[in-house]
């Protein structure tokens, strides 16, 4: 078939106005350097979605870390001593499929909370999978020694339990921070409120000179208000980097050797 069909003409492109630099023959475009990413309201509303994220993450982390602390832990404590009669054997692999679900689900929290942060999300590594084609389809199922023994030989699980054994300890850390700068932040900006209701006591008559000063000086509820605004001013990016730090030892355990995954 001859194709018949002529191309429409191009709009020549006006001498004047915001498409005058233009090649010759296309027609002017319309500025679209200020879109909604760039104007200041979506900019906040993407800072107080990525602060919430970064906060949620963490202040999750650690009692979700502590549940499969101790139920690895306790998959171990039981599997290990019951090697010896062969029985620890199923024992161990159960215990790797828990430690395999914990950091499946970490990796879900991890990627909800790099879509609205705007981070690289964990990626799970590759498995090998059995390949089944049309000659080997009828082949029966591997023995279950032959199972245990590939569940046992995965290293990818025992990273996934180590993970597991070791995750509460840097969720401690990134809890406390988080929770101590939204909690001082807090308390601090609404200092004026709450501050008329304290003791008129603070301990300061008790000493004398330049530590009188200063406990005055710390029990002021100007200082109260300073550091308020000061941890307010620096809650977004110290609440980022908790979550980043949690984020990147989860990375170092999950995520396959070299960044393959899937």
């Amino acid at each position: 078939m001859i194709e018949t069909t002529a191309p429409l003409p191009l709009r020549p492109a006006s001498s004047a106005g915001p498409g005058a630099g233009a090649a010759p023959g296309l027609a002017p475009q319309p500025d679209h350097w200020q879109t909604e990413a760039s104007t200041p309201g979506h900019a906040g509303l993407t800072r107080l979605r990525s602060l919430g994220a970064d906060t949620a993450y963490v202040l999750v982390s650690l009692p979700w870390t502590l549940v499969g602390f101790v139920l690895v832990l306790a998959g171990l404590a039981v599997a290990l001593p019951l090697m010896v009669l062969g029985v620890g054997l199923p024992l161990a692999v159960a215990m790797l499929a828990v430690a395999r679900w914990f950091a499946g689900v970490e990796r879900v929290r991890g990627a909800r909370r790099a879509g609205l942060a705007g981070d690289q999300p964990l990626r799970a590594p590759l498995r090998p999978q059995p390949v089944r084609t049309q000659t080997t389809s009828d082949v029966p199922r591997p023995s279950l020694p032959r199972r245990v023994a590939r569940a046992l030989s995965d290293v990818q699980s025992w990273r996934d339990v180590v993970h597991a054994l070791t995750a509460w300890v840097v969720a401690t850390v990134t809890f406390s921070v988080t929770l101590t700068w939204w909690v001082g932040a807090a308390a601090g900006v609404t200092a004026f409120a709450w501050d008329q209701y304290l003791p008129a006591s603070s301990g300061a008559e008790d000493f004398s000179g330049a530590a009188r000063d200063v406990l005055e000086v710390l029990n002021s509820t100007g200082f109260r208000l300073g550091v308020g605004i000061v941890l307010l001013l620096t809650l977004l990016p110290m609440t980022r980097a908790m979550a980043r730090l949690q984020v990147g030892f989860a990375r170092t355990l999950l995520e396959a050797p070299g960044g393959s995954g899937r």
